[in-house]
C-alpha cells in the first residue's frame, strides 16, 4: 500500500503502548535523517490519554508526522472529532474483540476509511488454555452479539462474515502465527472498505477495439467479462473509424501482438489521432514476444500515453501483458477486466491516480521511481563532486589536500595526487611526508583569497625516490623540505630545497622549521642586515616567524621589541624569551607607535619585521630610524596594490618584501644556503628548547587552519601522519582499463554533443578504437578538433556518415567498417530528433522522423551486429526523462524512449547487456545546449541538471552492469531535487503516482509543518527550511540562527556567548572570517553580500534581513511580503 500511496493516511485504534506502531513506522521511513517517510500522517489513538506521554517520547523521530487522540470505536467516531472518508488505512492489534458490539464497531470503521481503503487486523482468533485468566475479567464478557456467547473472540470465517455486512470486502488475506491449525492461535488479515461502481453503466459505454477476427485473443471472454461488470453489451470494431468513440470507454486490443506505432501509416496515424481526442478513457493493452525483438515497439504506448494524458488529460491507461508466450488469452482477459474496473469504474481512491499497469509473475504491478543510493553513489565516484567520506589517511593510493568550490575551510578533503603519475625530475627528490608544518599562507589558499592549490609548504619525512642528477640524498634519508604541496602522503621538490635532519630530531619540530626559519633569516639577515646593539620590532612576535626572529635577532645580540595579540601571548615571550614588559605592546590599535617612540627615544628602530596591513603598515613605518630597514612579510597590501606615504623614505629607509615561495623557485642556490644557516644556528643556538610546536593529526588539519584564521596560535602548528588518522577523503576513481585495447566501441549520434563528449573520454576508460556514427559525420570544427586530439593521443577513430533508421544505409555503410575493424565490443547509443508539438496537432512526418531514429535505429543497429559481431559487452540507450513523465509536446520522443526501457528489460537482449539512462537536461553540451527555446520547453520537466561528468558516471556504472543489478538496465536521473520544491512550483506531473512520494518534503512545506530542526534551521539546510516558511518572521529566524552557528563555528564559541542584537564588529570578525561567511551565504543561502555589508550590520536580526532580500530561495509570497518582485533576472525592491 505505500509502495502505491506514498501519502497514506494511517489511524491506529487502541494503539496502547505502541507495540505494533513500532514497526509499522520503521518500515513505512522517515525516522531517519535522510529517509522520506512513505505515508502522510500517523493518527495514534486509544480509549485513554494515559499512554501518550509516553508515546510522544517513543516516536519522537516521526513527531512531525503523528498526532495523538482519544477514539472510542464503539461509538459514533464523527462525534468525537474524526471524519469519515479520511483514512486510507486503520490498523488494530487485538483491540476489536473487546468491544461490545462488533457489528457496530466494523461499520464505524468502515466509515473512516476512504472507498477502497484497507483495514489491517491482528487478533487472536482460536481460545487457548493462555486465555483462562481473562476469562474472569468482566471485560472478557462485554461482547453483546448473539454470535460471541462464549467470549469475545472470532474465527477468521466469522471475521470476514462481519466484515462483509458491515461495509467490506471479507477477509482478503489471512497471515498466521504459525504453520498447522494446532498450532494456531490468532493471524493477521487485511479487508478492504468498499466502493460504489461510478464507471460505465450506460448501454454503449463500452467499445473495444482491434478484435481480431481470427480470435488469436479471446474476445468473446473479454465481452462477457465486460457485460457481467457494466449490464450491457459491449460495441467491437477492428477500428475506431468503424465506430463512434466520442465520450465512450475504450479498450484497444491492436498492440496486442504487433507494433503498430513503430509501423503506422499516415492514414492510421490520423485514426489514432482522432481516437484519443474523442475517447472519455482508453485501457490500451499491449504484450510482446520474447522471441521478437520488434515487438518491444508495443510498448511506445506506454510514453505516447504519458504525453496525451500530459497533454489533454484523457484517462489514458496502459496495461503490459509481458510475454504472450506466458499468459493464457483467459488469463490475459482476466487481468484487462480488473484493470478496467480498477481506473474506470473507480473501485478504489488508492487506483485514483496509477494508469500504468503491468503484469509480472500473475500479479498486476504499478511503477514508482525509487532511490538508487547504490548507483548514486558509484556514479559520484566518478565525478570530481564527489562528496568526501570518512577514510584512512594511509592507503595505497597517493593523496592531497584540496579545497572545495565553495572555499570554506569546512569543504577541505583529501583526493588522488596525480602529480606524483609522471617520471622524477633529475633534480628531485620524492619524500614520504610524516609531519607538514601550516602556514597562513596555506589559510589564504584554501579561502581563495591567494593564488595556488598545492596547499602545504614545508614538511618533513623519508626519501623515496632520487633524481638522476641527485648526490647529496639518498632513499631512507630523514630530511625536511620547502615543498608546495606537501599536504599530502608523499611530495616531489628540488633537492636545493631539502636538508638531512638530525636522527635525534622528531619530525614534527623539523616540519616547523624551514618556511619561518629561512623567512626570518633572510629578513633579518640577508636583507635587514641586523647587527648587535641594534634595534629591531617584531610583529606578531609570538607567532612561528616572530619566534624565528626573535631567536636570530637575540643570536646576533639585538635589542628587540615586539607587538602581540593578547595577554597571553606576552606573558609567554617574557617568560620563554626573557623579553622586557616594556618592550611588548599589543597590535590590536595603533598604540605600539607611541610605545615605541617613548622606548627609543624618539629615533624609532633599525628593522622592522611588518606582517600588519592597512593603517598599521603606514603607522609601523613611523616607527623606523633613519637608515632603518622595512622588511613586509605580509600579502594583503601587495595583492590589493595600496599606496605608500614616500615622505618616509627622506630618512634614507629601505623598503624590501619577502616571498619565500619565489626564493625557492628563482634562487635554488639561496634556498639551499638558508636551509644550512637556518639549521646551523637552530642548533648551535639549542633553539628547540624554547621553539613552541603545537602538533595535530592530520585528521584535524581544519581546526589548525581555524586556528592560524583566528590568530590564536602561539610558536608553530604542525600535522602529524598517524597510524590511525582518519580524514575526508574524494573516493577513488575506478576501472581506468574497464574497455579493451584490441576491441572497438561504437557512438551513435557521436560527432556532436553528449556523443562527443563521451567520445573524448573512453580512452581514459581503456579504449583504443572508436567508431563514430553520424547522419551528417564530422562537420563541425569542434568535432574535427576533437577527432585531431584523440588521433594525437593514438586512437583509431573511424567516422561513418550513416543513418541508421535506414536499413540500407546500415548495410551499405556500417556493415562493412564493422567488418574490418576490431570486434565491436560496446555501444552508446544517442541518435535522436525533436520536433514539439502538441499530439493533436502532430504531422505524421514530423512523428515519423523523431521515431525512426530511436526504434528503427536500434533494430538496424542490432541486426548488424548480431550479423558481424555476435554479441556485445554492453549497448547503452540514451533516452530522456521527458519520456519518464511525458513532457508536453513530446510524444512520439515519450513513446520511442519508453520502447529503448523496454529494450533493457527484454530477455533477448541480456547477451549484449541493454541499459537506458533517462537524461535531464544537460548542462553545456548535448542537443539542448544549442537551441534555447527548446531548453526553455524542457525546463518544464521539473528535474535537476547534470553535466557531462556525471554521465561519463552513469555510462560507466552501465558499462560494469550495475545497472542490470539494481534498477533492471533502466536508470531514471535529476528528479532528487524535486523533494525540496514548493509547492506553487511544483512540476505538470505533481500528481503522477510514479513520482509523487519524491514530494513528500515540498508537501509537508506547503502545509507549515516544520520539524523542530527546521524550524531553527541547524539540522537541515537553512535554504529548504526557509522555503518551508509562510511568514517573514519565520523566514528571517531561520537565517539569523544558521548564520550565528556558522560564526560560532568558525570562531570555536559556543552559541550562547553570542548575543545576536550586538553589531557584528562585536564578534571581532576580520575579513578572512568574513570571507568565508561571504562564500557560505552565497552557496547555502544564494545571496551575494560585500563584505563591508557583513561587517557593518547592526545585529544577526539586521544581516538575516539583508541575506534574504537578496536570495534566490525566497518564495513568491516572501517576496510579496518583502514588496520584493523578479526584475531581469534579479530580485530587487520595488
Amino acid at each position: 500500500m505505500a509502495h502505491q500511496n506514498p501519502g497514506l493516511n494511517i489511524l491506529e485504534i487502541g494503539a496502547g503502548t505502541g507495540g505494533a506502531t513500532l514497526p509499522i513506522l520503521q518500515s513505512l521511513g522517515g525516522g531517519e535523517a535522510g529517509s522520506t517517510p512513505r505515508f502522510g500522517h500517523y493518527t495514534y489513538t486509544d480509549i485513554s490519554p494515559g499512554f501518550f506521554e509516553k508515546a510522544k517520547a517513543k516516536f519522537e523521530k516521526w513527531g512531525h508526522l503523528m498526532t495523538y487522540s482519544t477514539l472510542d470505536v464503539s461509538t459514533d467516531p464523527t462525534g468525537q472529532g474524526f471524519c469519515n472518508g479520511t483514512y486510507d488505512v486503520v490498523v488494530a492489534c487485538n483491540v476489536l474483540h473487546a468491544t461490545s458490539d462488533i457489528s457496530q464497531t466494523m461499520s464505524n470503521i468502515s466509515a473512516l476509511l476512504k472507498p477502497g481503503g484497507k483495514i489491517l487486523l491482528i487478533e487472536e482468533t482460536v481460545p487457548k488454555a493462555r486465555h483462562f485468566p481473562f476469562v474472569l475479567l468482566p471485560g472478557w464478557w462485554l461482547a453483546n452479539d448473539k454470535f460471541r456467547n462464549d467470549g469475545p473472540l472470532l474465527t477468521v470465517e466469522g471475521w470476514s462474515n462481519v466484515m462483509m455486512e458491515n461495509g467490506f470486502s471479507g477477509v482478503d488475506l489471512c497471515v498466521e502465527e504459525y504453520p498447522g491449525a494446532s498450532f494456531q492461535s490468532g493471524c493477521l488479515m487485511t479487508s478492504t472498505a468498499k466502493s460504489p461502481v461510478t464507471g460505465p453503466a450506460n448501454p454503449g459505454d463500452v467499445v473495444i477495439l482491434g478484435i481480431d477476427p481470427l480470435g488469436s485473443v479471446s474476445s468473446l471472454s473479454l465481452e462477457a467479462g465486460l457485460r457481467n461488470m457494466t449490464g450491457v453489451d459491449p460495441i467491437t470494431a477492428m477500428d475506431s473509424d468503424e465506430v463512434d468513440v466520442t465520450g465512450k470507454w475504450c479498450i484497444f486490443l491492436g498492440g496486442m501482438d504487433r507494433s503498430i506505432l513503430s509501423h503506422l501509416t499516415q492514414e492510421k496515424f490520423q485514426t489514432l489521432q482522432r481516437l484519443l481526442s474523442r475517447a472519455r478513457g482508453l485501457l490500451w493493452v499491449v504484450r510482446h514476444s520474447k522471441t521478437d525483438l520488434e515487438s518491444l515497439g508495443a510498448n511506445m504506448a506506454i510514453g505516447l500515453a504519458r504525453t496525451v494524458r500530459s497533454e489533454t488529460g484523457l484517462q489514458f491507461a496502459t496495461l503490459d501483458l509481458g510475454e504472450r508466450e506466458a499468459m493464457s488469452d483467459a488469463e490475459a482477459v482476466r487481468h484487462m477486466l480488473n484493470v478496467f474496473n480498477g481506473v474506470f469504474c473507480q473501485t478504489s481512491q488508492l487506483t485514483q491516480n496509477d494508469w500504468e499497469f503491468v503484469v509480472r509473475n500473475g500479479n498486476v504491478c504499478v511503477p514508482r521511481l525509487i532511490d538508487n543510493n547504490a548507483l548514486n553513489l558509484s556514479v559520484q565516484q566518478e565525478t570530481p563532486d564527489a562528496p568526501p567520506q570518512l577514510q584512512p589517511f594511509k592507503q595505497d593510493r597517493a593523496l592531497r589536500l584540496a579545497a572545495g568550490d565553495g572555499r570554506g575551510l569546512d569543504e577541505l578533503y583529501f583526493t588522488d595526487d596525480v602529480s606524483r603519475n609522471g617520471a622524477l625530475a633529475e633534480d628531485h627528490i620524492e619524500i614520504q611526508v610524516h609531519s607538514t608544518g601550516l602556514n597562513f599562507r596555506d589559510v589564504l589558499m584554501a579561502m581563495g583569497q591567494l593564488q595556488g592549490e598545492r596547499l602545504g609548504q614545508e614538511c618533513s619525512g623519508i626519501v623515496t625516490q632520487v633524481g638522476a642528477a641527485v648526490s647529496d640524498f639518498k632513499i631512507g634519508d630523514r630530511v625536511c623540505a620547502m615543498s608546495p604541496g606537501s599536504l599530502s602522503t608523499f611530495t616531489r621538490c628540488p633537492a636545493s630545497g631539502s636538508w638531512a635532519i638530525p636522527d635525534d630530531m622528531p619530525f614534527e619540530v623539523a616540519a616547523s622549521i624551514p618556511a619561518v626559519f629561512c623567512t626570518a633569516y633572510y629578513s633579518l639577515i640577508d636583507l635587514g642586515r641586523l647587527t648587535k646593539d641594534e634595534s629591531i620590532l617584531i610583529h606578531a612576535a609570538a607567532g612561528g616567524v616572530g619566534q624565528a626572529a626573535i631567536i636570530i635577532a637575540q643570536s646576533v645580540g639585538a635589542n628587540i621589541f615586539a607587538t602581540v595579540g593578547s595577554v597571553e601571548k606576552k606573558a609567554f615571550l617574557m617568560e620563554t624569551y626573557q623579553l622586557k614588559e616594556e618592550h611588548i605592546f599589543f597590535s590590536r590599535d595603533m598604540s605600539f607607535v607611541q610605545g615605541i617612540q617613548h622606548a627609543t627615544g624618539g629615533e624609532g628602530v633599525d628593522v622592522a619585521l611588518n606582517s600588519l596591513s592597512g593603517d598599521a603598515l603606514q603607522a609601523t613605518f613611523e616607527c623606523v630610524a633613519a637608515f632603518g630597514r622595512f622588511i613586509e612579510l605580509g600579502k594583503r597590501d601587495i595583492t590589493t596594490n595600496s599606496r605608500l606615504e614616500m615622505a618616509h623614505f627622506n630618512k634614507n629607509i629601505s623598503f624590501a618584501s619577502v616571498d619565500l615561495g619565489i626564493v625557492r623557485e628563482k634562487r635554488p642556490q639561496l634556498t639551499k644556503r638558508l636551509l644550512r644557516d637556518s639549521f646551523k644556528l637552530f642548533v648551535d643556538t639549542n633553539a628547540q628548547s624554547r621553539w613552541s610546536v603545537t602538533t595535530l593529526p592530520i585528521s584535524d588539519v581544519e581546526v589548525g587552519f581555524r586556528a592560524l584564521q583566528g590568530g590564536q596560535v602561539i610558536g608553530k602548528m604542525v600535522v602529524q601522519v598517524t597510524d590511525d588518522s582518519m580524514v575526508k577523503v574524494h573516493p577513488a576513481r575506478r576501472d581506468e582499463n574497464l574497455l579493451r585495447a584490441d576491441a572497438s566501441y561504437m557512438i551513435v549520434g557521436g560527432t556532436s554533443g553528449i556523443g562527443l563528449d563521451i567520445a573524448s573520454w573512453l580512452p581514459e576508460k581503456g579504449a583504443k578504437n572508436i567508431i563514430l556514427v553520424s547522419r551528417s559525420g564530422a562537420k563541425t570544427e569542434t568535432a574535427e578538433q576533437t577527432i585531431q586530439d584523440l588521433i594525437r593521443q593514438g586512437i583509431n577513430v573511424e567516422v561513418c556518415r550513416c543513418d541508421v533508421a535506414d536499413k540500407q544505409s546500415v548495410e551499405q555503410n556500417l556493415v562493412p567498417l564493422l567488418a574490418r575493424m576490431p570486434p565491436a565490443r560496446g555501444v552508446v547509443y544517442g541518435a535522436m530528433v525533436l520536433r514539439d508539438t502538441l499530439f493533436e496537432k502532430l504531422s505524421f512526418a514530423d512523428y515519423h522522423t523523431v521515431m525512426m531514429p530511436r526504434v528503427h535505429g536500434i533494430w538496424n543497429l542490432q541486426r548488424a551486429l548480431t550479423t558481424t559481431n555476435g554479441s556485445v559487452d554492453f549497448f547503452v540507450s540514451l533516452s530522456s526523462a521527458a519520456s519518464f513523465v511525458g513532457n508536453i509536446g513530446q510524444s512520439p520522443y515519450a513513446a520511442s524512449g519508453t520502447f529503448m526501457s523496454a529494450l533493457a528489460q527484454y530477455p533477448e537482449t541480456a547477451k549484449m547487456h541493454c541499459s537506458t539512462i533517462d537524461l535531464p537536461i544537460v548542462r553545456g553540451i548535448g542537443y539542448l545546449s544549442d537551441d534555447q527555446k527548446r531548453e526553455a520547453i524542457a525546463k518544464q520537466l521539473g528535474t535537476e541538471s547534470v553535466d557531462g561528468t556525471e554521465i561519463r558516471g552513469l555510462v560507466t556504472a552501465a558499462i560494469r552492469n550495475e545497472f542490470d543489478l539494481s534498477c533492471g538496465g533502466h536508470c531514471v536521473v535529476g528528479f532528487e531535487g524535486v523533494k525540496s520544491t514548493p509547492v506553487n512550483e511544483q512540476p505538470f506531473w505533481v500528481t503522477d503516482t510514479k513520482l509523487s512520494h519524491l514530494l513528500r518534503l515540498s508537501t509537508l512545506a506547503g502545509a507549515g509543518e516544520l520539524t523542530e530542526s527546521a524550524q531553527n534551521g541547524t539540522e537541515i539546510p537553512p535554504a529548504v527550511a526557509v522555503r518551508q516558511c509562510k511568514a517573514r518572521e519565520g523566514a528571517e529566524a531561520i537565517v539569523g540562527i544558521a548564520v550565528l552557528n556558522k560564526i560560532s563555528s568558525i570562531l570555536m564559541r559556543p552559541m550562547e556567548d553570542l548575543d545576536p542584537a550586538a553589531p557584528i564588529t562585536v564578534y571581532g570578525l576580520d575579513s578572512l572570517v568574513a570571507i568565508e561567511i561571504r562564500n557560505w551565504i552565497t552557496r547555502e543561502l544564494e545571496a551575494n553580500l560585500q563584505i563591508l555589508e557583513i561587517l557593518t550590520s547592526e545585529s544577526i536580526p539586521a544581516l538575516a534581513e539583508t541575506i534574504l532580500k537578496k536570495s534566490g530561495i525566497l518564495t513568491s509570497d516572501l517576496k510579496a511580503e518583502w514588496g520584493l518582485d523578479v526584475v531581469e533576472g534579479r530580485t530587487g525592491q520595488e
